[in-house]
């Protein structure tokens, strides 16, 4: 397995340009499915040499005319158009969110200076859990789990999982379950924007069970809600939806901007350049 790091100049469909330090995986057949032979820590995901952690269930989502929090129901899940209109009487659920408002989620102002102080989504109780149960990645910890834990490349892949697009993580000591063929890596391979999951690998809602059991955590490709600057009124509007998948990480760039984890079919990496007024999805973590 060779792995492949570059920092690239990525001009994006929605016009935001942005820098990822994205990893290659020269990806071979199966690669993911070999032992590691520690079963007693199959559960957790290193973010740090030091600190492991567990996902959430599910991308997080809110109500807002009842102001209520949930997860996913199933990792592949997301609310996908039903994110619009935003506004605190909606009684749609939305899943796409501002940097840093978690005690502020329709907060959808384009006055990058609001944006100062981050607030995570872990403050609020979250399908009962008590507060402060939850907490989001910082960019370092994003970019260990992805680039730097041991083992990295042969740990994560795109798919389409049970018919939606987004990146599959492994833990750390994962072992492959039995009839099931997982590929690793990105579909470099493919030419266009907007595919090139199914193309990659494929799983039933079957296969997708056995792996979720065996520890996998599923990204889903939900797009962005992207939110132009510089407009005294501007029209809200979603982008890349089942094309690409934005996560928000809990650090600012020191330049007004936030940092984001991105993937899509060809590349995943850490995103420098991020408006904070974008909504991007939210993947929760707590440490083990």
């Amino acid at each position: 397995m060779q792995r492949i790091f570059k920092t690239i100049n990525l001009w994006l469909h929605m016009k935001t340009q942005i820098y990822i330090l994205f990893l290659v995986g020269v990806a071979l057949l199966a690669t993911g499915c070999e032992p590691q032979n520690q079963p007693e820590k199959t559960a957790g995901f290193s973010i740090s040499s030091e600190k492991r952690i567990l996902f959430s269930p599910g991308n997080l989502q809110y109500r807002p005319v009842t102001r209520e929090w949930r997860f996913a129901e199933h990792q592949y899940d997301y609310v996908g158009n039903k994110n619009l209109p935003v506004n605190e009487s909606s009684s749609n659920w939305i899943d796409l969110f501002g940097w840093g408002t978690g005690l502020n989620p329709t907060f959808t102002s384009n006055q990058w200076k609001e944006y100062d102080t981050f607030i995570d989504w872990g403050v609020v109780s979250i399908n009962s859990d008590p507060q402060d149960t939850w907490r989001t990645l910082t960019a370092e910890e994003w970019e260990y789990l992805i680039l730097k834990r041991p083992h990295a490349a042969a740990l994560l892949g795109v798919a389409q999982v049970n018919g939606i697009n987004g990146l599959i993580l492994l833990p750390d000591y994962w072992e492959c379950p039995k009839d099931i063929v997982f590929t690793s890596g990105m579909n470099w391979n493919y030419s266009g924007y907007d595919g090139g999951y199914a193309d990659y690998q494929t799983f039933t809602f079957e296969q997708w069970t056995s792996l979720e059991l065996s520890g996998a955590v599923f990204l889903p490709a939900a797009g962005m809600r992207v939110h132009p600057y510089g407009v005294q009124q501007p029209t809200l509007r979603l982008d890349g939806i089942q094309t690409y998948g934005n996560y928000w990480s809990s650090s600012g760039d020191g330049n007004d901007d936030a940092v984001s984890l991105y993937f899509d079919s060809i590349l995943v990496g850490i995103s420098g350049i991020q408006r904070p007024s974008q909504g991007l999805s939210v993947r929760l973590v707590k440490e083990l």
